[in-house]
């Protein structure tokens, strides 16, 4: 792993975005993740957070941990592109929740 704490993964993945994309193309950064440790991490770095209720974490307790967009799974694409790029879809200024 890059990193043994979670928070630090999120340098990690602006770093190697930067690096292959340019000077500030990691920013606004978005995390989606399945825990609460996500959203922390998220959180600690001022990014973005969409938690995704695919894994053992309840959609309850991830609500509870305050991401910016609560999504039951990704098979619905228009609500995953809302939820991760709300100003990009069109008619779509909303994050659902």
């Amino acid at each position: 792993t890059d990193d043994e704490h979670r928070p630090g993964l999120v340098p990690v993945a602006r770093s190697r975005a930067e690096a292959r994309y340019g000077p500030g193309t990691a920013t606004p950064t978005v995390l989606v993740g399945d825990s609460v440790l996500d959203i922390e991490a998220a959180r600690a770095n001022g990014a973005r957070v969409v938690a995704v209720a695919t894994g053992i974490t309840s959609r309850a307790d991830l609500t509870a941990a305050g991401p910016d967009a609560v999504l039951d799974d990704m098979s619905d694409l228009r609500a995953a592109l809302t939820a991760i790029l709300p100003s990009s879809v069109p008619g779509h200024g909303t994050v659902p929740s």
